[in-house]
């Protein structure tokens, strides 16, 4: 309870076993009285977040004070989160994986463009978290008012991130390029309808082929790096037209390469 009010001084005594007995979380909280006993007005409120961070934030969908989200990290118990509710709701659990994208390009944010390092993290995270092309292109924009013209280098980033993008939306593990081969390799559980993925191959003998494990190589023509990557979103755009669209959210429509 609250001591001390107006003109009239309270004082509390606060008694422990000893410090080497009392638990280490029972440490952190007498810790934090501590740090905040001359503290100036605020104080109370400064305790408070100390223990919600202490604590965690607690049953987000009840009255319970429980949880360990400082423990996580705030993204992932959201994202945790997230999948709960979506399993609560029946919605279909797609694997977690981070798609790995090889092909010999240069992409990353200067530091000449951009200085501060937090800022520069924070802006690969918000690039990698990014649901749509458009939410790509707002970044773009942002950081083109921010910092002044957006140099090749962050261009090739924010394709390479679509691409990786569209990567995990159709579950492709993985897009290597060799030489003039693009090795797609997918999840096992992917929702690729197979018959339609050999019949894609098979319209496009020239430009694809199908490995026995339907493992898709793809040839890529040479040419910049604008042109690579428009070659890389024709393949991924007809690979999204193998899906099956009636077990998993719809990826965009694809048409047979040319």
């Amino acid at each position: 309870g609250r001591v001390g009010r107006s003109r009239q001084k309270a004082y509390a005594y606060l008694l422990i076993p000893g410090e080497h007995i009392i638990t280490r979380d029972a440490k952190r909280r007498i810790d934090a009285l501590r740090e905040l006993v001359e503290s100036e007005s605020g104080g109370g409120f400064k305790l408070a977040m100390a223990d919600l961070e202490h604590r965690g934030a607690g049953n987000l969908l009840g009255h319970e004070q429980h949880g360990e989200i400082a423990a996580v990290g705030f993204e992932l118990y959201t994202e945790m989160m997230e999948e709960a509710i979506a399993e609560l709701r029946g919605q279909p659990n797609r694997p977690d994986f981070e798609p790995e994208l090889r092909i010999a390009v240069p992409a990353y944010i200067p530091e000449a463009y951009v200085s501060d390092e937090n800022e520069r993290l924070v802006l690969y995270r918000r690039l990698a978290r990014a649901n749509s092309e458009e939410d790509l292109g707002e970044i773009r924009d942002e950081m083109r008012d921010r910092f002044g013209p957006v140099p090749t280098l962050i261009e090739n980033l924010i394709a390479a991130m679509n691409v990786r993008r569209q990567m995990k939306q159709l579950m492709i593990v993985s897009s290597i390029l060799k030489g003039s081969q693009l090795e797609i390799r997918f999840h096992p559980d992917a929702p690729v309808d197979t018959t339609r993925l050999a019949k894609l191959a098979d319209q496009n003998r020239s430009t694809m082929r199908l490995t026995p494990s339907f493992q898709v190589i793809a040839r890529i023509e040479p040419g910049d790096y604008e042109q690579l990557f428009a070659q890389l979103d024709g393949v991924l755009q007809a690979l999204a037209g193998c899906e099956k669209l009636e077990n998993w959210p719809a990826a965009k429509s694809g048409q047979a390469l040319n």
